[in-house]
């Protein structure tokens, strides 16, 4: 994968593999900042902390296997996907 696209949350099981997601978010975020709906710290914070109240309802709806409740390194990694786009 070219460092400006977006990376996997899916493909995240480790705290490695979520800081190498944390720095391809960046690098994405560098390259392709009209992409991301919360391009400043203090929107993606408050994506953030919206996103995480709402994350069970879309993991109900795609039907995901992970579990809102139970903290995992995908999920971690889903959170910050989620807010790079959440209204």
């Amino acid at each position: 994968m070219a460092q400006d696209e977006f990376p996997d949350p899916e493909s995240v099981a480790s705290r490695l593999a979520l800081a190498q997601f944390v720095d391809r978010l960046h690098a994405n975020l560098q390259a392709a900042p009209s992409d991301w709906e919360n391009p400043t710290l203090e929107q993606f914070l408050e994506a953030l902390a919206a996103y995480l109240r709402d994350v069970p309802g879309y993991l109900k709806n795609a039907r995901s296997p992970l579990d809102p409740e139970r903290p995992s390194w995908e999920l971690f990694a889903l959170v910050l996907a989620g807010a790079r786009v959440y209204e």
